[in-house]
């Protein structure tokens, strides 16, 4: 089967993470803390060699951010938030192993932030997932 863009990003998206709450195929236009831990994908990129003798397309490289919202910042203190941050850091870290072969996951890099939604800043995770596969 071809490697896509679109099935990179529902296979992450889809992918099942201990401790998630909800997973959103696309970024929240909003947040409700009923709904954390979410998660959803974003900016998703990549490349597409060609190989210039053949004029045939090489493997597609695609790179897709995983963000798991957490908390906002406000609540609980950082030292609860933060140890919820390693548990959640954990988790994705065994979900992304258990489907890197099916998915075609090469590597990734995983980083706590406090980002901006809307008006709020909440605890996230962000995990900038690499592929690869045929065309």
């Amino acid at each position: 089967m071809a490697f896509t863009y679109t099935g990179f990003v529902n296979n992450l998206s889809g992918m099942t993470i201990s401790g998630v709450t909800r997973r959103l195929t696309a970024p929240p236009a909003q947040i409700g803390t009923a709904d954390l831990p979410l998660s959803y994908v974003r900016a998703p990129g990549g490349v597409t060699p060609v190989i210039t003798l053949t004029s045939v397309a090489g493997m597609r490289n695609a790179t897709v951010e995983l963000c798991v919202v957490m908390e906002p910042s406000g609540q609980s203190s950082n030292a609860v938030n933060f140890a919820a941050a390693l548990t959640m850091i954990d988790a994705i870290d065994t979900a992304l192993r258990t489907n890197a072969s099916a998915f075609g996951i090469d590597q990734w890099r995983i980083q706590q932030e406090m980002v901006s939604e809307g008006s709020n800043f909440y605890w996230q995770i962000i995990v900038r997932v690499e592929g690869s596969g045929t065309v």
